[in-house]
């Protein structure tokens, strides 16, 4: 399969039926040429077209689609998951923010932090890609909030934040947010909840402060550092940075119509994000320092950041990022993974992502849906 691939990207007219049978559209055709020539997709070009001809085969045999259906890719399960089917750990229903501990020692604390809309009510794909970091990383404390409990940590300990908070128009941006100040206040891994464990995660923090991934191999992509996962030791001043840049844009774009317009990614997310890195490692120290101040004025003595600058390391994209929804052909089997609701079996993910610790589906959850 692998050698008829290869043959195959030489080809145009192979081109055109490999796009029919992976499903892109005749308007999209130069994109997926293009796509082609990334590496790794030849199996995912390879996967797509299993899929399309398994379930072409489902409706020639008449086979009626199950509530589920396991085989070697993986299982696709329909609906939602409640209560007990998200297992999210005894702190479901109380009011009681949930604080993870904070290692004395300088280690990299063992906390993995996910937020969602309820700690009751979450997706079944959601809820599965969420054990999964439970089951590979049992040492890890794991924390959930929802909406409210996200509220409660910013008006708890960044109450000066809390009119900027407040003021955005849309769920999304308070979820960008405090994912910032959670991993400056205590550390550990941020995940969003598509996104799904392949390995014990502990290596990856042996050396550094704090942990970002590239998504792609255009660094200049202004969404090439994705917010969808990040770790960090506690009080690294790059957060201080990530936090400068949300009360600046916030200041500038201080009406919700602006807000909406700029959108969440430019205001909060990854845009966001890849300006901090960027600034914080081509600008100088003393500059960095100065964007800061006012920022680290406003916290207590115990909140301070560490005298020290933050080490960075932005992983490769195969580490963290093995899909790349920039990329049509990785674009295409995120919406094959996500519609479906399929969840891919051992053998098919280890096949896909060789080399992946994590992997993020791209559900994109907070945009409006799109027709088919």
């Amino acid at each position: 399969m692998k050698a008829t691939l290869e043959y195959a990207v030489r080809s145009r007219l192979i081109i055109k039926s490999l796009a029919f049978l992976v499903g892109i559209d005749s308007s999209a055709r130069s994109k997926f040429e293009s796509a082609l020539q990334s590496p790794s997709v030849l199996p995912i070009v390879a996967f797509l077209i299993g899929i399309r001809f398994r379930r072409l085969l489902r409706k020639v045999t008449g086979q009626l689609a199950g509530n589920a259906r396991r085989n070697d890719i993986g299982t696709a399960s329909e609906g939602l998951a409640s209560n007990n089917a998200t297992t999210p750990g005894k702190h479901d229903s109380s009011p009681v923010l949930h604080l993870p501990p904070t290692p004395d020692d300088g280690s990299f604390p063992k906390v993995i932090f996910q937020t969602w809309k309820s700690r009751i009510e979450i997706p079944f794909n959601y809820a599965q890609w969420s054990t999964s970091f439970r089951r590979m990383n049992p040492d890890f404390e794991y924390v959930l909030w929802d909406d409210a409990d996200n509220r409660r940590f910013i008006e708890n300990y960044y109450p000066w934040f809390l009119p900027i908070y407040n003021a955005y128009p849309r769920e999304i941006y308070r979820a960008d947010a405090v994912r910032y100040f959670f991993l400056y206040q205590f550390g550990g891994l941020y995940v969003d909840m598509d996104t799904e464990c392949l390995r014990p995660v502990s290596p990856l923090f042996e050396s550094g402060d704090v942990w970002l991934g590239r998504m792609g191999s255009d660094p200049n992509f202004p969404h090439s550092i994705p917010n969808a996962i990040m770790a960090s030791g506690p009080l690294q001043e790059f957060w201080l940075l990530a936090i400068h840049l949300l009360v600046e844009n916030a200041r500038i774009k201080s009406e919700p119509e602006a807000m909406i317009g700029s959108g969440p990614e430019a205001m909060t997310g990854p845009i966001l994000l890849k300006r901090a890195y960027d600034t914080y490692v081509s600008a100088e120290r003393s500059a960095v320092r100065e964007m800061i101040r006012d920022i680290a004025a406003r916290l207590p003595d115990n909140l301070q950041p560490q005298p020290k600058a933050s080490i960075i390391n932005l992983l490769a994209p195969e580490r963290w990022y093995p899909i790349d929804w920039s990329n049509i052909i990785h674009q295409r089997l995120s919406h094959e993974i996500t519609s479906s609701r399929l969840m891919l079996g051992e053998r098919t993910k280890r096949w896909l992502f060789p080399e992946a610790f994590l992997v993020t589906y791209w559900t994109h959850s907070w945009k409006a849906p799109v027709r088919k």
